[in-house]
């Protein structure tokens, strides 16, 4: 569940997002499962000569992006969580639409198959990054997994 403050932070109306865009303070922006999504070119900029563990959930042609905006400023890992089979992707997809609450927007099933390929597209394009694939069957498993140091744990 999304927090106040992640709301907050995280989603903004149209008409913000393209006053952003139109003022240039937005890296990439660009429509990902039908929603437009962008970094702020200030925390993209936080990222440069850091040497910590940063979070963006971010689709894998932004990903792609950034790498190459970043260069060799600083050092990426890119983790990649896989559902466990392409069946159980759809469903979990299709779950997550069925759960959404009474009056909120609900994606159709022709956008929720475009969603679907869409993912399948990332998976293929996530070869032309370092990735670490992890697969996403157990929460607790890939919590387990994200907690370890990434240097410990061999992931870079």
């Amino acid at each position: 569940e999304i927090t106040p403050k992640e709301k907050e932070s995280i989603f903004i109306t149209n008409s913000e997002f393209f006053d952003l865009k139109k003022r240039s303070l937005l890296f990439y922006p660009h429509r990902r499962n039908g929603v437009w999504q962008a970094i702020l070119k200030k925390h993209i900029n936080t990222l440069i000569g850091k040497n910590n563990f940063t979070y963006l959930d971010k689709s894998v042609v932004s990903s792609i992006e950034l790498k190459k905006a970043l260069g060799k400023k600083c050092k990426i890992t890119f983790i990649y969580l896989l559902a466990p089979t392409f069946t159980e992707l759809l469903k979990r997809i299709i779950k997550r639409e069925s759960s959404r609450k009474k009056g909120e927007k609900r994606l159709s099933k022709e956008d929720i198959l475009k969603r679907f390929k869409e993912e399948i597209i990332d998976l293929k394009k996530s070869t032309e990054l370092p990735y670490v694939y992890i697969v996403n069957d157990s929460i607790k498993r890939v919590r387990k997994i994200l907690s370890k140091n990434l240097i410990e744990s061999k992931l870079l």
